[in-house]
């Protein structure tokens, strides 16, 4: 029996969120486990304020010191999921030394340091499945849990706003941009419409993006939150909004 569970969280924040879903139906089924997150840094508040249960652990600084790092949490936990495909978070498991590492492992990438491989065929289509049902399958195989609910982390409200969310960036993969003008017009044809209240959403990397945008519209008619918000603080301002619009980005994925 499972008594303390180690979760390894993807490094981008989209993943993150997509691996939400499995982390809970485990949660679920092994009540009287205790469970930990090792996580990126800038990730701890969103999970806090999404109310995921654990610990969690902040990745450490990539220098010669990192993996000496992870041999502080030696022999802790009896489990670890790893929700990452790289050699690095293998290493992590592997100097951690839970009893049972659950991977997946795909061909021609043995990943030898998992105790508990979930493999993946040569003739398996990875992008006809959707990330979270691959990795719900992946765990299903081990009898990790019973099944995931894809319910919003917050019930959904059936009051009307009149506010419309736009992510306008893609800092790690600007070729997913949507052009500049495309996404003037798209405002000019939401206030056309009557929407009262646009809001313009994005990180730091994107902040320049959102003030060539908002530029072109008055004060009153389009907000610039862009470099504004942590992620938790990003997760309040978009439940104050009726539909979210943006990039295949990060803050989609939270929406």
């Amino acid at each position: 029996m499972t008594k303390k569970l180690l979760f390894r969280l993807p490094n981008w924040l989209g993943d993150v969120c997509m691996a939400l879903p499995v982390v809970r139906a485990i949660q679920k089924k092994h009540r009287s486990a205790e469970f930990a997150f090792l996580v990126q840094p800038q990730y701890i508040a969103l999970l806090d304020k999404l109310a995921i249960e654990g610990e969690k652990i902040a990745l450490p600084e990539k220098n010669w010191r990192y993996y000496l790092n992870c041999l502080k949490l030696r022999r802790q936990f009896d489990a670890q999921v790893l929700f990452t495909n790289s050699e690095r978070g293998d290493m992590e498991a592997f100097l951690i030394g839970s009893k049972k590492r659950y991977g997946i492992t795909r061909p021609g990438k043995p990943r030898k340091l998992i105790t508990h491989p979930y493999p993946l065929s040569a003739e398996f289509d990875e992008e006809s499945l959707h990330q979270t049902f691959l990795w719900r399958d992946f765990t299903a195989a081990f009898h990790l849990h019973d099944g995931i609910d894809l319910s919003p982390a917050y019930p959904v409200s059936t009051v009307k706003k009149s506010a419309v969310g736009l992510i306008c960036g893609s800092a790690n993969t600007p070729e997913k941009r949507w052009p500049m003008a495309n996404w003037q017009a798209l405002i000019a044809a939401l206030l056309a419409r009557g929407v009262a209240r646009i809001v313009l959403i994005g990180s730091h990397a994107d902040k320049a993006v959102c003030d060539e945008i908002k530029q072109h519209f008055a004060e009153k008619q389009v907000e610039n939150w862009a470099a504004k918000t942590n992620l938790a603080e990003l997760t309040d301002l978009l439940r104050q909004l009726d539909l979210v619009i943006g990039n295949d980005t990060g803050g989609l994925h939270i929406a």
